[in-house]
């Protein structure tokens, strides 16, 4: 699947602040093809884990971890963890303080990692998960995603992780 059909099954909401990807993930041939186009540059890296934020990812996270071979990590939200956790605080997209967790004993040290997500628009989640699984002992290999802004792609508290789009949305979309 080409990533202009891919890209066709995104619908960005009125208000152009966020983009509904429920046409893409819901046509079997679309998920398929983002799934492996998540997993496909990390084939030969030895993952070990796929750390999934919370809630997009957790459906693509489960799914490339399953096509890596992998065991799957949820990065879960305030209050959802059902277990003892560690914390990273973060501001989103909305520059709104939040914050992640897992559970202290999911990863043991040294483990290589993949973060899976859906979108990354700025960056701060994206990162607040790398800090949060590296203080838990993980060596991250990689972070996939469907999308990430152009402002991710460039911003230099990336620059020794392999960052890795299926597609680059704001290319294949006709400015307004």
């Amino acid at each position: 699947m080409t990533s202009h059909e891919l890209v066709s099954r995104v619908r960005e909401s009125p208000d152009h602040n966020r983009c509904d990807l429920t046409r893409l993930l819901a046509d079997a041939a679309s998920f398929s093809s983002v799934v492996s186009r998540l997993a496909e540059p990390f084939h030969s890296r030895r993952i070990e884990l796929v750390a999934a934020l919370e809630a997009g990812g957790f459906a693509l996270g489960g799914a490339v971890a399953s096509r890596l071979q992998a065991g799957l990590v949820l990065i879960r939200k305030p209050g959802k963890a059902a277990w003892q956790s560690i914390a990273q605080e973060f501001d989103d997209y909305e520059h709104e303080c939040g914050s992640f967790h897992i559970v202290s004993d999911a990863i043991l040290p040294g483990q290589r990692v993949l973060l899976v997500d859906d979108w990354s628009e700025t960056g701060g989640q994206a990162f607040a998960a790398i800090q949060l699984l590296e203080r838990a002992g993980a060596v991250i290999v990689g972070a996939a995603f469907i999308n990430l802004e152009e402002r991710v792609r460039n911003d230099s508290r990336f620059k020794s992780y392999q960052l890795h789009a299926v597609l680059d949305y704001g290319a294949h979309v006709d400015p307004k």
